[in-house]
């Protein structure tokens, strides 16, 4: 009795022997070319193989005020187009907190906030003042903005580190404001750090104050 259970553990310890064995040669060989019961490889961490470990920071307040000079710009625009008489529109920015100034005449308020209101809905809270109006960021756009602004550049790290073939990189949102990126196992950090902390920017500059205002802004559309 007792040698047949012996014989029992054998067999078991055997054929599991046996499927780790064949689950574990991927690792070594390459079995893509081949029929294999599975062509997975175990992922080893930064513990194990090493790697890169980055906490970036993105710049929120940057993107922000950003925001606020295109806004800024689409107001002006917009206020022309429906002939709302307004003296001047600018960004403005007090105790860190960015706003929008307008200028305008008091019995004209109403007409500058309901078109703030049809073009950016909730997004922008407003409060007057004689004939000035100060918009300013609501509380929930910041905080839709701000996790926008960092799942935008998690997408866009992630679409840089596919060209370095690393297996399983790690691309998370840490807090508010900061994006943490593990690549294990990567071989050329350097480069690939650079090109991470790469900043991409499009900007449109005047060259030309001689080129018709019309024509640049039909291109500027058109792009």
């Amino acid at each position: 009795m007792n040698h047949q259970k012996v014989g029992w553990r054998i067999a078991v310890v055997t054929v599991i022997t046996i499927i780790g064995i064949i689950w574990t040669v991927p690792n070594f060989i390459d079995t893509s070319k081949v029929w294999w019961p599975t062509n997975n490889r175990m992922v080893m961490g930064l513990d194990i193989q090493g790697g890169l470990h980055l906490v970036l920071r993105v710049d929120v307040a940057g993107a922000l005020k950003q925001e606020t000079a295109r806004m800024v710009g689409t107001l002006r625009d917009e206020f022309g187009k429906d002939k709302i008489p307004v003296q001047s529109v600018a960004a403005d920015q007090v105790e860190g907190v960015d706003r929008i100034v307008i200028a305008t005449s008091p019995d004209q308020v109403d007409a500058v906030n309901k078109k703030i209101s049809s073009i950016y809905g909730n997004a922008l809270a407003t409060t007057s003042s004689g004939g000035q109006i100060i918009a300013e960021f609501t509380e929930l756009h910041v905080r839709e903005f701000k996790k926008g602004t960092v799942d935008r550049a998690i997408e866009t790290i992630r679409n840089r580190i596919d060209e370095f073939g690393v297996a399983e990189p790690s691309i998370t949102a840490q807090g508010d404001d900061r994006v943490l990126v593990q690549l294990p196992g990567i071989q050329d950090a350097t480069n690939a750090k650079e090109l991470i902390n790469k900043t991409a920017r499009l900007d449109f500059m005047i060259v030309d104050d001689e080129f018709p205002a019309d024509r640049l802004q039909a291109l500027v559309a058109e792009a």
